[in-house]
């Protein structure tokens, strides 16, 4: 049911009711939010990423921090003859439980990068994709990253980073 001003609606179900009001004014231009570039892609496999972010959150346990180098294949190899590839390496410190560090392969596209998140707001965010495969793209450490599925392009995501000491 809308009200005769249209300022609020109520939904009403067996058990529920729910009123919500319609807030006067211009909502922000949520575009102008969402980087138009990037200087380093990551497509890296969601459940292995996932997993790495979720061992990762529990060595976080105070301030929720977790740090991940986003590193292409040229700046890993040393030789022409020594295998390796692009990787993500996701770390987490704490004075009670230590530090952790994993990696996870990807693919990566453009220059190494570092930024930081907060651990739980991108377990929320992976939490809900569906795809196999997910793309973090990043401009510097103080810039929001964003995460797309590979595969579909209705879903983005923007997560702002935390400021840490590298």
């Amino acid at each position: 049911m809308i009200n005769h001003q249209g300022s609020h609606i109520l939904f009403r179900l067996k058990s529920v009711e729910l009123t919500s009001e319609l807030i006067q004014g211009t909502f922000p231009n949520y575009t102008n939010i969402i980087p138009k570039s990037y200087n380093t892609k990551a497509t890296v496999n969601l459940s292995e990423l996932m997993k790495a972010i979720r061992i990762a959150s529990i060595f976080s346990a105070g301030d929720k921090i977790i740090r991940l180098e986003i590193m292409p294949k040229k700046s890993i190899c040393k030789t022409r003859n020594e295998s390796c590839s692009s990787k993500i390496t996701i770390s987490a410190r704490n004075d009670k439980f230590g530090d952790n560090r994993g990696e996870v392969n990807a693919s990566v596209k453009g220059k190494a990068a570092k930024i930081a998140f907060n651990s739980k707001y991108l377990l929320d965010v992976l939490g809900v994709l569906t795809e196999e495969e997910v793309a973090l793209e990043t401009t510097d450490t103080s810039s929001p990253g964003v995460i797309r599925q590979v595969g579909r392009d209705n879903y983005i995501h923007v997560i702002m980073p935390m400021f840490v000491q590298w």
